[in-house]
């Protein structure tokens, strides 16, 4: 059970890098990688946070027969959060698919910073 969900979040950074580096243009790689590190960094702050909350709890679970281990129960919240984070990542994936058969941009027409036109 916990083994995919170890697999796919090693492969899960090289991945996400390796489709930047493909679908961001050069002037966009920058920020691209800038904002991939950036939530990366979130993550880690709430990991922290969320594995010391799910210790503290110390709840005893017993699910047929099954009692988890406090760090079983960390891969299972892991992987309630992997598969909530999934919906997302798939629209955007469709969307994005969409557009480059279409070979539309993403990006707007007009740029907009809280409805105040850029130059």
């Amino acid at each position: 059970m916990f083994f995919p969900l170890a697999v796919g979040e090693a492969l899960g950074t090289p991945v996400l890098l390796a489709a930047t580096r493909r679908y961001s243009t050069t002037a966009q790689r920058s920020i691209s990688f800038s904002i991939i590190y950036m939530v990366m960094n979130v993550g880690y702050i709430a990991a922290g946070w969320i594995f010391d909350y799910v210790r503290d709890l110390n709840l005893r679970v017993n699910i047929g027969g099954f009692e988890p281990t406090t760090y079983q129960q960390l891969f299972i919240v892991s992987l309630v959060f992997e598969i909530l984070a999934f919906f997302p990542r798939f629209i955007s994936c469709a969307a994005m698919r969409k557009a480059i058969a279409t070979k539309r941009s993403f990006r707007p027409k007009r740029r907009e910073f809280f409805g105040f036109a850029l130059a």
